[in-house]
């Protein structure tokens, strides 16, 4: 098969272009195919998660035929009894070579080989110390190929989630145990409170760790409510903690990182929107100079993806979640990529936008009043210049409607941080906290 544009790949896997090859592959397919999920890894591939009824097969295809054969050889190699069956037990894998694609059903995953034993009820018990012959029911709450998982694990009686399972594909089940061993410490004891997972147990041989159930679900992206109001002052308050929590771990994270990226971005831009391509060019030639003009803070811990939606909220009170980025960064970090991820990518009028540059005061005045000291806002703004700019290539990657004037928008808001860092007015809060 030769090599792929990404148009082509949208249009052959979309379920009702797609649904044939699974009843194929698949013998029988009973109910409804729809599609759970995408993620595009350019210039390397595409994936899709198909859902029908509890099932799900993934599909990722590869740009490239010839990463499409490496990787075809490699499976082949290691799971030879899993090959063209898509019902084995441990998930089976299936070759498609019209769009270089590799099928593989759940719950097998490549890069997940601990996996499998998330459908194990009896395996969960027995690591939470509970009756084995008493085996737990899963419930998978979500899956993201190559990346993560969540399965809910469920009494069989009562049905009452008892845990919640998260996998990853690296081995660092136990640094994330840790992490929030520690965390558990620090951010229970904060006045007003701010709820966190407990660990329960790990096993980094199958990439899992076991964690409490917490109330809640995240907010919806209306950034115009109250409740958003009281998540960027919680969040701001609690995150000084965070940086002074006793917790020396995970990989140094830095503006580099993202300069980096930016870098790399730049190639495909220069082809899908060439007046994009000129605008970052620019911003990235602003950002690497304030960061040889400033001076960094030392490094310490950080979140690491710390962004309204790893806030869970239950009757006014907020949990955090997700540690799975835990990292070594300076303060700077973690406000610039929450600042960065306040504006929604598609407000619903001009209030979501005006709300969000409000509540990015309320953030950043929330955390220097709780960590006592000034803002480098120089270097906070230099990091929300980097992220929005990353979020604008994200766009710019997917190219769904309306993407070149929202990756834009985008690219405008990061030269306006880096020209003017201070917040905007705080008008709109009394308006706000008067409303429901």
């Amino acid at each position: 098969m030769p090599d792929l544009k990404l148009a082509q790949l949208l249009e052959a896997t979309h379920p009702k272009n797609f649904t044939p090859i699974l009843e194929q592959k698949l013998g029988s397919v009973d109910g409804k195919i729809r599609a759970e999920d995408t993620h595009l890894e350019p210039p390397f591939n595409y994936w899709i998660v198909y859902r029908i009824g509890a099932a799900r097969v993934t599909l990722k295809s590869f740009f490239s035929s010839e990463d499409y054969e490496r990787d075809k050889a490699k499976l082949i190699e290691s799971n030879p009894e899993q090959i063209d069956d898509l019902h084995h037990p441990r998930g089976g894998i299936a070759f498609v070579p019209e769009v270089n694609g590799v099928l593989w059903s759940f719950p097998f995953d490549p890069s997940m080989l601990g996996l499998s034993s998330s459908m194990d009820g009896a395996w969960i018990a027995e690591v939470l110390k509970r009756k084995s012959s008493d085996p737990l029911i899963p419930d998978v709450k979500a899956y993201r190929p190559e990346i993560s998982a969540v399965v809910a694990y469920r009494e069989p009686n009562r049905r009452r989630v008892i845990a919640y399972g998260k996998y990853s594909p690296s081995d660092n089940s136990g640094r994330i145990y840790v992490v929030m061993s520690r965390l558990w410490n620090v951010l229970t004891d904060q006045p007003g409170g701010i709820r966190l997972a407990r660990p329960l147990a790990f096993r980094p041989e199958a990439g899992l760790l076991l964690q409490s159930p917490v109330p809640g679900s995240t907010l919806g992206s209306e950034r115009n409510n109250k409740l958003f109001l009281d998540l960027a002052r919680c969040a701001g308050g609690v995150l000084p903690s965070i940086h002074n929590s006793n917790a020396p771990f995970g990989a140094k994270r830095s503006i580099k990182n993202y300069i980096r990226r930016l870098e790399d971005g730049l190639k495909d831009l220069s082809i899908t929107s060439p007046p994009l391509y000129f605008t970052l060019s620019k911003l990235l030639e602003r950002i690497i100079l304030r960061d040889k003009n400033t001076t960094p803070e030392d490094a310490g811990p950080s979140h690491g993806d710390y962004k309204w939606d790893q806030f869970l909220e239950h009757r006014g009170k907020f949990s955090l979640i997700d540690f799975e980025f835990f990292c070594q960064a300076e303060p700077a970090f973690d406000l610039g990529y929450f600042c960065a991820y306040l504006p929604p990518s598609r407000p619903i009028d001009w209030r979501d936008s005006a709300a969000a540059e409000m509540l990015r005061g309320e953030f950043l005045r929330s955390y220097e009043d709780a960590s006592d000291m000034e803002l480098d806002l120089d270097r906070v703004a230099m990091y929300e210049a980097a992220i929005l700019s990353i979020r604008a290539l994200s766009h710019a990657w997917m190219q769904r409607s309306g993407w070149q004037m929202r990756a834009s928008q985008l690219l405008d808001l990061a030269y306006e941080r880096l020209v003017n860092p201070e917040p905007k007015a705080l008008e709109m809060a009394d308006a706000l906290s008067a409303s429901s």
